[in-house]
């Protein structure tokens, strides 16, 4: 059928997953050989063939007019005309006894384009015989499909309400929302009580929008105003959250002396309330922008569209006179491939960047809808609609046909819209959803063509809590040093923060009664799955406070599209741990060393593996001698080589006894502005960037330290360009791991040296080194090593040593301590 206006061969490639569907052709590729009752059915069967899921006639055929597949069959159709004619006269809900003349009409046209060489009357018996039984064989098959496509539909559309939405806002009957039946004007508008009416003149209007190309009206304002019964207009009677705004700056004053904090930032009104645009805001827009940009330009899905790189600016603290729309330049940009789901802590403003998606794009009177509960407005023209009917009872091909084509579709998940409406995710449209890490919001994305991509938002910074607590109001009654201390010990959630900080005693009592009731030990060593971004089934807390415990956050700015969950705070995985110890009348150490014994096996990703990272500073400094092992590398295999796998030289057995130093924790949101020699820092992040703590040895070298209880780890350049700020040139890299986590293997920067020596770098006093030398010898790697070492000063800290250090906890500094096969080093 595909092939026969061109009698070329069509291919169909097979469905990426049980949830995907096959799409009827665009208005472009749209014709009576692809928009017909045979070529319908050939591919409901080879989807259900797979597994997948049906979409109904209506929606594959909806960007052809039906009567012209009746009209316009020709000798070159490879279908026989009874085929192309039955699902046509169904869908318009036409038949020959209600429309007599219609259909005599439409069957003369076909017969009179088929020739032929025998008796008339023999090929019109043969021919009504043939038709009659292709026409009752058809409506079979699709009484059975339309039966199979109903069980899927009610099986992957379960209604989930968790107890934090419950109480969040009372428990409303739902409106079921059933395929489209074509036979009857009462079935469509049973199935559309709040779109449609009972009448013909609605049932035959809404099969001329499933049918006919709207797109060549002038502007979406005159389209609607001849379509009152899906849009009206509401300029009249338009909710806050949706009038234009302007974006202006506003000053800030902060109380906090050694806080550096914007002196103005840029507001805009949303709802009767004054919102604050994160620099977050501004730059995930670009960055959004630039993978819409990116979808567009190709013409199926890729690898590519997997990643969301961003670039973290501080352009907004500069003294424009204007705010600079991320979307001057880009009006256009759009795409009908792909969507955006943003992700993240909650309490951190997904909501409200929403909000912020839509002040920037009406300010430029770009097409925009918006779906915050169970309606949707859309700017089109410098005018706002809303569709009269719940976006539950609304069909895509209302919104495909209606919306232009460049329209950004916004859709805030919360409990009267929990999942991206289907008139939506079919639309055609460009879509942005956000939502907390809960299964149940994100169900929506298997069942579309082509995969959303995540963008993982980042937790508020102290500063940004500062200059928001200026747009609280009168009845916020906490103080900047409150909010100091409550960012301290646990986190960036604004909502959290701005409540939990006017007593912050009382909020982390709060905390330790929810933990002494829901955590234990098997809280710890449960795996925690990173390779989705949803945390419910990790914890065993109720949805409005297990976010407080764990949570989803971005893995580092390179790519927003990755995530990493973890504990929200080290004060946070220090209260589990504390519950988990007193509850099995223990001490962390023997906890810990059950752990490791454990069976089940310390995987990586638990609470428990954070349970090492965030206290292996206390026991690595209390006077302690240390097992440590030199690793080694190899050469590289090919030029671009990007990294390379370093792992413990066994063979090699040093030992290290580290005595008096001091431990300083820091905010890593407020760094010290100066660094004392023979202090270990500890940064308060569990996610710091590339290293766990640092040991500085003078004013241009430091000792990084990693710790993790895997047997393998990865490494970030993103600490050296950290340290590098800071004015260091130079660092030992230390992969600190448990005795039962040896041997070890890291990946690092293909740009360090096997040898670990640089030409023309001067490197520090061997006072200021605290692990020995290394053996590598340059001459054994090869001569693709030797060229590296030419241009290794891009690296923003050289590494001089890369060791193995193994820590275990002990209670007593002589307990079990290794007898060194090599002279102690202090």
């Amino acid at each position: 059928m595909y092939s026969c206006l061109t009698a070329m061969d069509y291919n169909v490639g097979s469905l990426p997953s049980a949830d995907s569907v096959y799409l009827g052709p665009t208005i472009d590729a749209a014709n009576a050989c692809q928009c017909n009752t045979v070529v319908y059915s050939l591919m409901s069967a080879c989807s259900l063939c797979q597994n997948g899921t049906l979409i109904q006639f209506s929606q594959g055929t909806f960007n052809a007019d039906a009567a012209k597949q009746d009209a316009n069959a020709t000798e070159s159709t490879a279908a026989p005309s009874s085929s192309a004619t039955t699902q046509s006269k169904s869908a318009t809900s036409m038949s020959q006894t209600s429309s007599p003349s219609t259909a005599a009409s439409s069957t003369a046209t076909v017969s009179d384009s088929v020739k032929s060489a025998s008796d008339p009357s023999s090929n019109a018996i043969g021919g009504g015989v043939v038709g009659g039984i292709l026409g009752v064989g058809g409506l079979i098959i699709l009484a059975g499909l339309f039966i199979t496509y109903r069980r899927r539909r009610q099986r992957s559309h379960p209604q989930v309400r968790s107890d934090e939405e419950a109480l969040e806002s009372p428990s409303t009957p739902d409106t079921p929302v059933s395929p489209i039946s074509h036979a009857t004007p009462a079935n469509m508008s049973e199935a559309h009580p709040g779109a449609l009416q009972n009448s013909a003149e609605d049932i035959e209007d809404l099969t001329r929008d499933f049918v006919t190309p709207l797109f060549t009206h002038p502007t979406m304002a005159a389209l609607l105003a001849a379509k009152p019964k899906y849009f009206q207009l509401c300029d009249d009677e338009i909710k806050p959250i949706y009038q234009k705004t302007n974006i202006q700056r506003q000053s800030v004053t902060s109380t906090l002396s050694d806080l550096v904090a914007p002196s103005e930032m840029w507001t805009f009104q949303s709802d009767n309330k004054t919102l604050m645009v994160r620099q977050e805001y501004h730059d995930a827009a670009i960055a959004i922008i630039q993978w819409v940009q990116r979808a567009h330009s190709v013409r199926k899905y890729n690898t590519d569209l997997e990643h969301i790189p961003f670039v973290s600016t501080e352009i907004l603290k500069e003294p424009l006179p204007k705010y600079p729309n991320p979307f001057d330049g880009n009006e256009k940009v759009h795409t009908e491939a792909g969507s955006v789901i943003v992700i993240g802590l909650p309490g951190i403003g997904k909501s409200s960047f929403l909000q912020y998606v839509w002040a920037i794009r009406t300010l430029l009177n770009l097409p925009t809808l918006f779906a915050k509960a169970e309606v949707a407005y859309i700017w089109v023209d410098n005018k706002i609609f809303t569709t009269t009917g719940t976006l539950t009872q609304l069909d895509a091909i209302v919104l495909r046909n209606n919306l232009p084509k460049d329209t950004w579709c916004l859709v805030d998940s919360n409990a009267k819209l929990e999942l991206v409406p289907e008139c939506i995710t079919d639309s055609g449209r460009f879509f942005i959803q956000a939502a907390s890490p809960r299964d149940f919001r994100l169900k929506w994305r298997h069942k579309v063509p082509f995969p959303p991509v995540f963008f993982v938002m980042r937790d508020w910074s102290l500063a940004e809590l500062v200059c928001g607590l200026q747009l609280q109001g009168d009845h916020m009654t906490t103080e900047p040093a409150l909010l100091q201390e409550y960012h301290d010990k646990f986190g960036g959630s604004a909502r959290n923060a701005y409540t939990g900080a006017r007593n912050v005693e009382r909020f982390q009592s709060n905390l330790q009664c929810i933990a002494s009731s829901k955590v234990d030990y098997d809280t710890l060593i449960k795996p925690i799955d990173d390779q989705q971004p949803r945390t419910d089934d990790f914890i065993a807390i109720d949805p409005e406070n297990s976010h407080k415990f764990l949570s989803v956050f971005p893995a580092s700015d390179l790519d927003r599209a990755q995530f990493t969950i973890r504990p929200t705070s080290k004060t946070v995985l220090n209260i589990v741990i504390g519950i988990v110890s007193k509850r099995l009348e223990t001490s962390e150490v023997d906890l810990f060393r059950r752990l490791l014994l454990d069976k089940t096996r310390l995987g990586e990703r638990s609470m428990a593996a954070f349970l090492y990272n965030g206290n292996f500073p206390r026991y690595l400094m209390n006077n302690r001698t240390l097992l440590c092992y030199p690793m080694k590398t190899g050469r590289l295999r090919f030029q671009d080589q990007q990294t390379r796998l370093w792992e413990t030289d066994v063979d090699a057995q040093q030992s290290i006894r580290l005595t008096d130093v001091p431990v300083h924790y820091f905010n890593a949101s407020r760094p010290p502005t100066q660094w004392t020699v023979g202090i270990l820092y500890v940064p308060s992040l569990v996610n710091f960037p590339t290293m766990d703590a640092f040991l500085v040895r003078s004013a241009s070298h430091v000792v990084m330290y990693q710790a993790t209880v895997a047997s393998t780890h990865t490494f970030s350049i993103e600490g050296l360009k950290w340290l590098a700020e800071r004015g260091f040139t130079s660092a030992e890299y230390v992969y600190v791991s448990p005795s039962s986590a040896s041997p070890a293997s890291v990946s690092l920067l293909a740009s360090i040296p096997a040898s670990l020596r640089y030409k023309g770098f001067k490197a520090p006093h061997s006072k200021d080194i605290l692990f020995p030398q290394q053996t590598n010898d340059i001459a054994s790697y090869g001569k693709l090593d030797s060229t590296l070492e030419d241009s290794v000063s891009t690296l923003p800290v050289k590494i001089l040593r890369v060791y193995h250090l193994l820590l275990d906890f002990k209670e007593k500094a002589t307990e079990g301590e290794p007898v060194p096969k090599k002279p102690r080093l202090n």
